[in-house]
């Protein structure tokens, strides 16, 4: 708009979120940055008015796909048959709405919930505790799904060695 000295630009995310801008430049590009912190399809609508009572809106659909949690399990363990082996993994989701919940897979047949402890923006850790009752080499996976079915993985070797058996 040639006429117009001042223009103020109305971004609405579409996700509860809005943004006002003004500007003195009569032509150019808008750049737009943000962050959805949930999946879904969202309709971003910029509306742009300027100083003489002109108005103008357009409107597109953004689709934010899921991103599963990202989980890590650590280092590979060591103990002995009927010793307690620890599994404490943490994790981390873009989605920082999602709720989550693990399962281990002890590698031995064994598999099983774990506690899921979240620490905050879309974080947590996930513990669980197992006795492997014979020796060997087994892959220990633990699995964390957030509320949108996104599924993240990690897995450790766990070296059961001899060790005393219980009586």
């Amino acid at each position: 708009d040639p006429d117009s000295t001042e223009w103020e630009l109305a971004i609405d995310y579409g996700d509860g979120t809005t943004s006002m801008q003004t500007t003195l430049y009569a032509e150019g590009n808008i750049d737009l940055a943000h962050v959805y912190v949930e999946d879904g399809t969202y309709t971003l609508t910029v509306t742009l008015n300027d100083n003489e009572g002109g108005e103008t809106s357009d409107a597109m659909l953004v689709t934010v796909a899921n991103v599963p949690p990202m989980v890590n399990v650590g280092e590979d363990q060591a103990v002995n048959v009927n010793e307690t082996v620890s599994m404490n993994a943490t994790y981390s989701d873009a989605g920082i709405q999602d709720t989550h919940t693990a399962t281990i897979n002890w590698g031995d047949g064994n598999s099983g919930p774990a506690t899921v402890t979240p620490t905050g923006s879309g974080s947590g850790t996930v513990s669980a505790q197992h006795v492997y009752t014979s020796t060997g080499n087994f892959m220990a996976e633990v699995c964390v799904t957030d509320s949108d079915n996104g599924t993240g993985c990690d897995s450790i070797n766990v070296n059961v060695g001899g060790g005393f058996p219980s009586t």
